[in-house]
């Protein structure tokens, strides 16, 4: 936060508009989700202020928007977001972008109840999926079983499960 305090300073917007999504995702997975909108929203007023070509990692500004939208509901809003965000990935996409994509992706089937339409896009996240120094605080295999479980696949949640060591305890 404070890096991005400093960037906002310098005015150097591509590199901001980079690490906005970063921001926002931490912000996601400290459940505080309003602010990551605020930081998604801030940071997409800054691109799309820009002239020419959208900076690096404008996709995944709509793309974590998209992902804030399924999770309050709002599944046209999502589904608008995350065609944006893979527009404008086409031009402009990080390395590791495709994967972040097909997870926001899958969470929107899921949501709106196809489930084999969300595995089929969690198998394409894992063939897509580059490692990079960011951390993968949703990983593809725990999603998965998420899936399974909605879809009556006890057996194989369990034995995901159980080859983690993982229990009820």
């Amino acid at each position: 936060a404070d890096f991005h305090a400093a960037l906002q300073k310098t005015g150097d917007i591509p590199t901001l508009i980079g690490t906005s999504f970063l921001l926002a995702d931490i912000r996601v997975a400290l459940g505080r989700l309003h602010e990551a909108e605020d930081s998604y929203q801030q940071a997409i007023r800054l691109a799309t202020g820009q002239v020419g070509l959208m900076p690096v990692g404008t996709a995944d500004l709509f793309r974590g928007l998209g992902e804030l939208t399924v999770e309050w509901g709002d599944l046209e809003a999502a589904e608008e977001h995350l065609l944006t965000s893979q527009k404008l990935g086409e031009q402009t996409a990080t390395t590791d972008w495709l994967h972040r994509l097909c997870v926001s992706q899958a969470r929107l089937k899921e949501a709106q109840g196809d489930l084999d339409g969300a595995l089929a896009l969690l198998d394409e996240a894992e063939r897509v999926y580059i490692r990079s120094p960011l951390p993968d605080v949703r990983p593809v295999a725990a999603l998965k079983v998420r899936v399974w479980l909605k879809q009556g696949r006890l057996a194989e949640a369990l034995g995901w499960a159980r080859d983690r060591g993982l229990t009820a305890d």
